[in-house]
């Protein structure tokens, strides 16, 4: 049990009986107000630049999609009333729905959505696949954008319809403009609430309201697709970072929903009087360990194959997660339940094999050398399953480097690509959506470009992996039309990512909402959303 873990538990036994007192003083709701707890603060207000869940989330708040997943995860139209597609597939019409407006009232235009789209493929991996086969893209009037292509592309639709990190928002042209590395400087959206910037207190609250002039569409919303129906005049985010602080207001009728409670906690709010605990993510987050492939022992395929022998995903999952109904193990780097999942070629790691990791490690030049392991202590979930791979690292003989700092500063280091002994790193953990993993063309983790840029500096997702084997079979599968081909495509993949090893998958991690009785509405979809949600 991690030391996070034993102080929120402490903390946790006094759960009912202690007032909450969020902010010092017993919040009072507002009427129409509903009072959120996000997972944590919001570090940015620019959903490209920043892909956090709960900057995401935000992006959802007060931004609108041209196309969005339904509960299916099948691509719907969203602020696009109707396309047409050329027979042979390089030419795609596009026509939004008449009446939409930003938040200042402008209306919505075509050349805003193109310029949004260019600005999400700067950064996106999925949208930078779509402008690399991108011949041209222009409005044609105010209401119409065409977007023209080199060579059919049949998962278009999708990648304009990902749920998450990075999602194409369709912000103003003013701000879509700006460089995708760059921040905006102005909160403008066309969605169904509207950003406060004057009531915003950051540590501490965020807040929203509904934007009258947001027009649904007609249909029952549907996953991320439909009817964006704002329930409520007033969202209240409340930054709460203690997890037993956070239980006792939602008990005490304080706030009403908190995203992400403590897994220690869950069996005290399943018991507590008014409280609701739902799982709206059923394929949950995926955990898993991220090896350095830049440098020594780690650039060696035999040293990350001793990283997958020492793994017991049971002990990671109870260390990460508690109670085995929050976990499930899966060896899938295409996520267990997804539609192309499998975990095909995992065999030889069914089992924790400490011996052969020892060998494997002996084999690829591991001399004893420290190897840094970022750790973060604020996080419970990451805290875990860092915590498990140091004891199995030590168990096999690694001279173990522990940096234990705060998930901020996790996060700045592992984009450090010089060797551990200059700033740099040998190890990190961290988690991701299984509904950002089950897609070749969505999963960072698994995409392994070789290319470099001209400072030599190898591209890809923090750990840089490297593999022509897997990118090929990813290019393969976005040139796949049927669901047939895009499933023997996955298992190639699930196969060529065990053979190569870009992380070691842990399991799945599904991460419940509490909430209070009275509300409802909740969108069963894996980032929670408040349109559709109501306080009776």
């Amino acid at each position: 049990m991690t030391a996070t873990r034993r102080a929120v538990i402490a903390a946790g036994a006094g759960l009912l009986a202690a007032p909450a007192l969020v902010g010092g003083a017993r919040a009072q709701r507002q009427p129409g107000t509903l009072r959120f707890v996000p997972e944590f603060d919001l570090p940015s207000m620019d959903p490209i630049v920043n892909t956090a869940l709960t900057t995401n989330q935000h992006g959802y708040m007060i931004y609108d999609t041209l196309f969005a997943q339904d509960a299916s995860f099948t691509p719907r139209p969203q602020m696009v009333e109707r396309y047409a597609v050329s027979d042979d597939g390089l030419i795609w019409d596009f026509q939004l729905r008449d009446g939409l407006r930003f938040h200042d009232g402008s209306p919505v235009r075509a050349r805003d959505c193109t310029a949004s789209i260019r600005r999400w493929g700067g950064r996106d991996v999925f949208g930078r696949m779509v402008l690399a086969r991108t011949a041209a893209l222009d409005a044609v009037d105010d209401r119409r954008f065409r977007l023209q292509l080199r060579e059919p592309y049949p998962v278009l639709l999708d990648a304009l319809a990902k749920v998450s990190s990075n999602v194409c928002f369709v912000m103003r042209e003013r701000e879509a403009e700006t460089d995708p590395n760059t921040a905006i400087r102005e909160v403008i959206g066309s969605g169904p609430f509207r950003f406060l910037p004057d009531q915003h207190v950051p540590g501490s609250r965020v807040v929203y309201e509904r934007f009258d002039g947001y027009v649904p569409r007609a249909e029952p919303a549907s996953g991320y697709a439909g009817g964006k129906v704002a329930r409520v005049q007033r969202v209240e985010w409340r930054i709460v970072p203690d997890a037993s602080t956070q239980a006792n207001a939602l008990v005490a009728g304080e706030v009403d929903i908190v995203n992400s409670p403590s897994f220690d906690l869950l069996r005290l709010l399943r018991r507590a009087r008014g409280v609701t605990v739902s799982i709206l993510d059923r394929q949950g987050w995926l955990g898993y360990l991220r090896p350095n492939h830049l440098h020594p022992p780690f650039d060696d395929v035999r040293a990350r194959q001793a990283l997958a022998c020492m793994v017991d995903q049971t002990d990671y999952l109870r260390a990460a997660a508690g109670d085995d109904e929050n976990w499930r193990a899966c060896r899938a780097f295409l996520v267990c339940g997804s539609p192309i999942g499998t975990e095909a070629g995992m065999e030889a790691y069914a089992r924790p094999d400490l011996d052969r990791a020892r060998a494997l490690l002996a084999e690829a030049g591991y001399r004893g050398e420290p190897i840094t392991v970022l750790h973060p202590t604020d996080n419970p979930i990451l805290t875990g399953l860092s915590e498990v791979t140091i004891g199995q690292l030590r168990r096999i003989g690694v001279n173990v480097d522990v940096v234990a700092q705060d998930l901020a500063s996790v996060f700045a280091r592992r984009g450090n690509r010089q060797p551990a002994r200059q700033g740099g790193w040998h190890i990190f953990h961290t988690r991701s959506l299984g509904v950002e993993l089950n897609n070749p063309l969505t999963s960072f983790p698994l995409a392994s470009p070789c290319e470099t840029d001209a400072q030599g500096n190898r591209a890809g997702w923090f750990g840089w992996s490297c593999d022509t084997e897997i990118e090929r079979l990813r290019d393969a599968y976005a040139r796949a039309p049927e669901l047939t081909q895009r499933k023997e495509i996955g298992e190639g993949l699930q196969r060529a990512a065990a053979r190569h090893l870009p992380f070691v998958p842990l399991g799945q991690i599904y991460t419940p909402v509490a909430h209070r009785s009275n509300i409802s509405g909740l969108i069963e979809m894996p980032i929670p959303v408040l349109w559709n949600v109501a306080v009776a």
